[in-house]
């Protein structure tokens, strides 16, 4: 049996035919591999599936016949060439993501992506990121040349969706569209937008750990890190990434006071990148309305609350956290914010020139915001 390989595209897949196998393979927008056709590189993916990866996927026991396998090319980020996987059983389908990548950045960062995921996946009780199922390193043989390659599978969510900021105005600020790939992309409502901003602050603090000060890091809505759900009102999110998990504060907080610290440290850095996202995912980057900022608020102390038990340990309390904001003037929080960055360094330029143009701004309505603030 062979895969099928397709396209994907909103109005339907798109089906790669022998001409298009023949193209070179795009590495990037108008960037063409050196040597390798698109064809070379099906071929690899096919073999990895079949002779590697199959057996990995924990729903997929070996007297299942495999029907049919389609394979769907999704998106082309930075590092990763990300892939759907198909797979038609007698009675039911199965489905998974591969990410593949073939500079060696994209590799290296693969590897720890890897090995991230893992350790989340088995350490923490709840699963809000993919379980990775397997990682191959392997080479692409093709005119006596050899490029190497790198394959991640994982685990896929179903009825998930990326969204992301517009340049369309509604009632509450710039509009979310969601990019629901079986309806269509769809402006996402008011109590939507709020709750996949609150449900993506609640994931992201929930792994967060202030006694040693690790965190996922970095993570974007830019690069559509966090996708949404939506079924009968209710709104679920999920990070399909784990790019690191580390202490951006070099020497962990070793008291109540440093935890404390630190645990604000990281809200700051977190409601400042629960605001800012490219417009349609690949425009400029835009600050979010203050509307946003509650919502990534909200999110943080929720999931301070399912956590209370574990978090009094080290002195984490909701309550204590709550006064500690709310008693901050605003140039207290400008000299916070002023030296947050020295410990999240900012490489991208184009953030860099977002946060020139808005922090003074978002400080403004953080002030507010906190002032404001109940549970």
């Amino acid at each position: 049996m062979n895969a099928e390989f397709f396209f994907s595209d909103p109005s339907g897949d798109i089906p790669v035919g022998p001409s298009e196998r023949d193209l070179p393979l795009l590495t990037a927008p108008e960037c063409s591999h050196p040597f390798l056709t698109l064809g070379n590189y099906l071929d690899s993916i096919e073999d990895f599936i079949f002779t590697k990866a199959l057996h990995t996927i924990p729903d997929l026991e070996e007297r299942d016949p495999v029907r049919c396998l389609k394979i769907r090319s999704e998106k082309q980020g930075i590092f990763y060439h990300v892939l759907s996987i198909e797979i038609q059983l007698e009675t039911r389908t199965l489905r998974a993501v591969l990410n593949v990548a073939i500079s060696d950045e994209g590799r290296s960062c693969m590897l720890r992506e890897y090995e991230t995921l893992s350790f989340l996946f088995r350490e923490f009780p709840y699963h809000y990121i993919p379980e990775p199922y397997c990682l191959h390193e392997s080479v692409i043989a093709c005119q006596d040349k050899c490029q190497p390659v790198s394959y991640m599978l994982a685990q896929w969510f179903e009825g998930f969706h990326e969204w992301h900021v517009s340049d369309k105005e509604g009632e509450r600020g710039r509009l979310l569209f969601i990019w629901d790939t079986d309806k269509g992309h769809r402006p996402a409502q008011p109590e939507e937008a709020f709750a996949i901003i609150r449900q993506a602050s609640r994931i992201a603090t929930l792994y967060f750990d202030p006694v040693t000060g690790r965190e996922i890091h970095p993570w974007r809505h830019a690069a559509g890190d966090f996708i949404v759900r939506t079924s009968g009102g209710f709104t679920e999110a999920r990070l399909i990434t784990a790019r690191n998990y580390l202490s951006v504060i070099k020497e962990p907080p070793d008291n109540e006071a440093g935890k404390i610290l630190h645990t604000i440290y990281f809200l700051f850095h977190l409601l400042v990148f629960a605001r800012l996202d490219r417009i349609l995912g690949v425009g400029e980057i835009v600050w979010m309305d203050t509307f946003m900022l509650e919502a990534a608020l909200s999110g943080f102390f929720e999931a301070i609350e399912e956590r209370k038990d574990e978090l009094e340990r080290p002195g984490i309390l909701r309550s204590e956290l709550i006064d500690i904001l709310k008693s901050f003037e605003r140039d207290e929080l400008a000299a916070i914010h002023e030296s947050l960055f020295s410990y999240y360094p900012l490489e991208d330029r184009e953030e860099q020139n977002a946060l020139e143009r808005g922090l003074a701004s978002h400080i403004d309505d953080l002030f507010l915001v906190l002032r404001n603030f109940h549970l």
